[in-house]
């Protein structure tokens, strides 16, 4: 079967990161390599050479995760990128493709998508690589007339050295004036399994030639220029080689420890990384039952068919006459899902609790008290309705 057929089969995640690690691999190192050559503080000028684009498998531009973009430089003996060396790549390239977000069309494969839908959903999607890879070579064949350009730059994020430990570097996505739409190297996004369909890796060459003012010629690695405190300057912000730890990734089990807690189960909304769940899925209030012996604040992490969620003991409260359901104030279960389901599941942590008025959405209808009557009997319909709609609660 072919890359493509296979690689579009294949959810984003480990299984997919692993089949881009072995086809790259076994395609061997990047070729045509392309000369840079930059200005250091003390005159020197140095030469390094970057891959003429990102890495590709069968004309497939294809994203990978942190972890899996450090371990191809690693078996190449090559280098990631850093902001400023993509700037740079950008100003040396002959060719310049402007991103071309599918948030803006829509349209990936037979289907069109909103921009939010493409954005929180189909973000990391194997066919949304493969739209945006098909609109990158129609601008490429219009810019060339069918030929290949020497170095091409503007049209994906660089995959770049972390700014922050265990966490991922993108930057690019170059407008015509230059200009980066991803201007913050800082994404806050898992190293280990977060990918974009605009993200690529455009590896370096782990050397370069240092041509000092006097006309001396040095043959050095990047990485000595990268940690020699003024030529480093003429390649990145900070002194010193940053690079992906897979030690240092996120390794959590389905089900981590809960976050102990005995507050009185009143939250000032989700716990960090989390959302509210706007559709039950099927079999969601059967697994919310499981954790209702906690102590209010306990916070738990698990999935349940392919999605992470977390599940919080909390203060519930169904108004007099209500029926399928305890009266009153009790505990409850209100079950979260993670804001980015492409990522390791957040680590929860203790929340910020405050005695407030919980509100109502439609995971379940908590209420202080009130003598409106008018207002008592328009939660109690709200609240037989999602009975109905959520079947018996948790």
């Amino acid at each position: 079967m072919a890359f493509k057929d296979v690689f579009l089969k294949t959810p984003p995640g480990p299984k997919r990161e692993a089949l881009i690690y072995e086809e790259v691999v076994r395609r061997g190192p990047p070729k045509n390599l392309v000369p840079i050559t930059v200005n250091a503080p003390d005159g020197s000028k140095i030469t390094y050479k970057v891959m003429p684009d990102y890495i590709m498998i069968d004309g497939i531009r294809v994203p990978m995760s942190g972890i899996t973009a450090q371990r191809v430089a690693d078996h190449f003996g090559m280098k990631l990128p850093t902001t400023v060396m993509s700037k740079q790549i950008w100003e040396a390239a002959d060719t310049r493709v402007r991103p071309a977000p599918l948030s803006g069309g829509g349209k990936i494969g037979d289907r069109y998508y909103t921009g939010k839908k493409v954005v929180d959903k189909k973000i990391s999607d194997s066919d949304s690589s493969i739209a945006y890879n098909e609109l990158i070579d129609k601008e490429l064949a219009k810019k060339n007339n069918g030929g290949a350009p020497t170095l091409v730059a503007g049209h994906m994020k660089d995959v770049v050295q972390p700014v922050k430990n265990n966490n991922l570097g993108l930057y690019g996505w170059y407008d015509s004036k230059g200009k980066p739409i991803q201007n913050t190297a800082t994404t806050g996004h898992d190293i280990s399994v977060h990918t974009e369909y605009g993200a690529g890796t455009r590896l370096a060459l782990n050397e370069a030639i240092v041509t000092r003012p006097d006309g001396t010629v040095e043959k050095k690695t990047l990485d000595d220029v990268q940690n020699d405190p003024v030529l480093s300057k003429a390649i990145s912000n900070t002194v010193g080689v940053k690079r992906y730890d897979p030690k240092g990734a996120a390794q959590k089990s389905a089900v981590p420890p809960t976050n102990k807690g005995n507050s009185n189960g009143v939250f000032n909304g989700p716990p960090p990384g989390y959302k509210v769940l706007k559709k039950i899925p099927p079999g969601m209030n059967a697994k919310a039952k499981t954790f209702l012996n906690g102590n209010y604040g306990d916070t738990s992490i698990f999935q349940m068919n392919g999605k992470n969620y977390a599940a919080r003991v909390e203060q519930h409260y169904h108004p007099p006459g209500y029926v399928g359901g305890p009266i009153g104030k009790h505990k409850g279960v209100t079950i979260y899902e993670a804001i980015d389901q492409n990522a390791t599941p957040p680590e929860v942590a203790p929340s910020d609790q405050k005695t407030i008025e919980p509100k109502l959405n439609r995971q379940y209808v908590a209420r202080t008290e009130t003598s409106n009557s008018g207002r008592m009997q328009f939660l109690q319909r709200i609240d037989k309705f999602l009975s109905k709609l959520n079947g018996e609660e948790a």
